[in-house]
């Protein structure tokens, strides 16, 4: 059973962050720095070696979260249970993490 904003996907492009969830969107520009520590650390986020699912996402309605990296080279997409951690890529889901807060909050 799911209650309030179940579903959303965050999508993160040079110019904006685009939070789309079950009853609205909000866009929202990023600045320079931004864009550049986002990259920064999604460069430096190595997926290789990981299963693509981690965990049992979704189990029991524990939730899910995914990670998808695109880059010049292809695309890179892991699954893992809602608030997991994920060493490789801790870095990096902590600030996409922080900046979906944000925007929800602002909403």
């Amino acid at each position: 059973m799911c209650a309030g904003r179940c579903l959303s996907r965050l999508e993160i492009s040079e110019h904006e962050a685009v939070l789309t969830f079950s009853g609205g969107e909000i866009r929202r520009p990023l600045t320079r720095t931004e864009w550049r520590d986002l990259s920064r650390l999604a460069a430096n986020t190595d997926l290789t070696g990981l299963p693509a699912v981690i965990g049992c996402p979704d189990c029991e309605d524990g939730g899910e979260e995914s990670l998808l990296i695109v880059s010049g080279d292809g695309f890179r997409s892991i699954s893992f249970d809602l608030g997991g951690t994920v060493p490789q890529a801790q870095l990096l889901l902590d600030r996409v993490r922080l900046l979906r807060t944000q925007m929800f909050a602002r909403s």
